[in-house]
């Protein structure tokens, strides 16, 4: 019939050629039977080393690097380093803070003057004194500063002993203790997935 005719024009018998070669642009290609393809898998398999090791598909080998194969994280677990694009004139010191204090109360009385800049609370609670750090540069970031050290803005209800806007050297090495504290936080996150990768390998 026409698809056993179209068979012994198009495919391949063995290492002789088609009676007909289809072609697109100036590529032939190779046309062949599914059995054909199956035959040839086979053979492959058959010619595989008898301790049943067999070559990494490609594939697989590209998928799990791209899924963050384990050989991979662990040489790169130790390069992982926090970035941050800091501007200056964005901490507020704050020393003295009141009792009880907290971040949300802290943040809650930046949101009092400064609403359209992200912010955030660099303290922890029971700590005397305590940052304010801003994304980008405000003009109200100097008018909280002012505020917070005259007292007509407060923190939890209570006035704080003093605010100072970091600059010069302070400043530098505020972010570079931030940056560097971020990324040691990174890199044992990175140790710990290794390390539960590494476990689940084992089973």
């Amino acid at each position: 019939d026409s698809m056993e005719k179209a068979v012994s024009e198009l495919c391949a018998s063995g290492d002789d050629k088609p009676n007909k070669v289809m072609k697109i642009g100036e590529s032939e290609l190779t046309v062949k039977t599914m059995q054909q393809w199956l035959d040839k898998r086979a053979a492959q398999r058959a010619a595989a080393p008898a301790s049943g090791e067999r070559k990494p598909d490609k594939r697989n080998r590209d998928n799990s690097e791209s899924k963050g194969n384990i050989k991979i994280e662990e040489t790169t677990a130790d390069d992982v380093e926090f970035k941050l694009d800091w501007k200056k004139g964005c901490v507020i010191v704050v020393k003295g803070m009141p009792e009880g204090c907290d971040r949300e109360k802290i943040l809650e009385a930046v949101k009092s003057l400064i609403d359209d800049v992200q912010a955030r609370a660099d303290y922890s609670r029971g700590d005397k004194d305590g940052k304010i750090r801003f994304n980008e540069p405000n003009e109200k970031i100097a008018e909280l500063s002012s505020k917070l050290n005259d007292g007509s803005i407060t923190i939890g209800g209570a006035k704080v002993e003093s605010a100072t806007i970091l600059d010069g050297e302070d400043e530098e090495a505020y972010y570079k203790d931030y940056i560097a504290f971020r990324t040691e936080q990174m890199r044992q996150k990175a140790k710990e997935k290794n390390d539960r990768n590494k476990r689940r390998k084992r089973r």
